[in-house]
């Protein structure tokens, strides 16, 4: 360790990208954009608001990506150990630190899943939960194609054009998002 210093308690969520640290704070559900050199938070991004979190009874959860042009969050809120299924992915301009992007996290079909973690790969962002990954286009900030993995999956990694899921047994599977086979 070179450096220790104390930005906030309670730090979860932490990705770098475009000249910063970027981390989820517990208690609020609130993205901090922290100065690496001048060891300070710069800006606070009022995440975990935007859900409504801990009115429910619930704790918020906010899991960070960087990439494809903006910070990403994925907001949520547990109860019971369950995902709400007010879940939203947002997207987050480094350049002015605001939400500029909320995107629900609902399968092209129109079904819900639970939305685990976010993922950049090349110039897709991928949403990863229990039942399978679901591509969202920066372009348009709109769900794309969503492959589903089912139940029996232990991971699931998107990379490039393929996504490739673990399966209980150990087999590593890819599959193609546009035809679903694999």
């Amino acid at each position: 360790m070179v450096h220790a210093f104390s930005v906030a308690d309670g730090l979860s969520s932490m990705r770098a990208g475009y000249g910063a640290v970027w981390a989820s704070e517990l208690s609020g559900g609130d993205v901090l954009r922290i100065d690496p050199r001048a060891r300070r938070v710069v800006a606070r991004i009022p995440v975990g608001r935007e859900l409504r979190v801990g009115r429910g009874g619930g704790s918020p959860d906010v899991v960070l990506a960087t990439g494809a042009g903006a910070v990403w969050a994925l907001a949520s809120e547990h109860q019971n150990g369950h995902v709400n299924a007010a879940a939203r992915l947002l997207r987050i301009d480094p350049r002015s630190n605001r939400i500029v992007a909320r995107i629900s996290m609902h399968k092209p079909s129109g079904g819900t899943f639970s939305p685990q973690r976010v993922q950049v790969a090349g110039d897709a962002v991928w949403v990863v939960g229990s039942a399978g990954a679901l591509e969202v286009d920066p372009r348009s900030n709109a769900p794309g194609s969503f492959v589903p993995t089912g139940s029996a999956a232990l991971g699931v990694v998107p990379e490039g054009d393929t996504v490739w899921t673990l399966s209980l047994g150990g087999r590593l599977r890819p599959i193609d998002p546009r035809s679903r086979r694999p």
